[in-house]
């Protein structure tokens, strides 16, 4: 027969007791040892950045054990995804939070941002990324234009135009896509 077994609920909180992630349930024969690598997530870390613990059976039935987790300084990635336009020139890119300096020239480049950082220092940072998806760096939020959002074509929402056109300039180009490939077509 299977000896009694505890249900540890383990509550994942910060050190106001906020819950930041979300229960975890573990079970454990009582008068045994249970080892369980804790949850990784962005913006927090348990005490001593230690994701290793041994839990307990103690007693019969459900218990509730918290587990506090320290905010990082950057704080949790919050999804942002918009296409952003670097407008202002004073504001550094970074590589990390520990403020190592990006040599790529940003200014007047569109990028996306895919997230937001509510730092502890009481800026808000985004993390740019080209649009292959390659990290590029976290630069301070009041340095971008927000321009539309990550997930609509750059071109904008196709309109029913219903019209017949006739090409009255050869000075325009005709292009096959969005990523301005020339068209050969003769349409003038």
């Amino acid at each position: 027969s299977k000896g009694k077994e505890q249900i540890i609920a383990l509550k994942i909180v910060d050190k106001n007791g906020k819950e930041v992630y979300a229960t975890q349930y573990v079970k454990v024969e009582v008068g045994k040892t249970r080892k369980i690598t804790l949850p990784k997530f962005s913006g927090y870390y348990p005490k001593n950045k230690n994701y290793n613990m041994t839990l307990k059976g103690t007693q019969e039935g459900n218990t509730v054990q918290k587990v506090v987790y320290t905010r990082t300084a950057a704080g949790p990635a919050i999804s942002y995804n918009y296409r952003v336009k670097i407008t202002k020139k004073k504001y550094k890119l970074y590589k990390n939070f520990k403020w190592k300096k990006s040599k790529t020239k940003v200014y007047k480049k569109t990028y996306v941002a895919k997230y937001r950082y509510d730092h502890k220092n009481g800026n808000k940072y985004l993390a740019l990324y080209t649009k292959g998806g390659k990290f590029v760096g976290y630069i301070n939020k009041k340095a971008v234009k927000r321009l539309g959002s990550a997930t609509q074509p750059e071109q904008g929402k196709a309109y029913t135009y219903g019209k017949r056109v006739k090409i009255k300039s050869k000075k325009y180009k005709l292009y096959k896509n969005f990523k301005w490939k020339k068209s050969k077509t003769k349409v003038y």
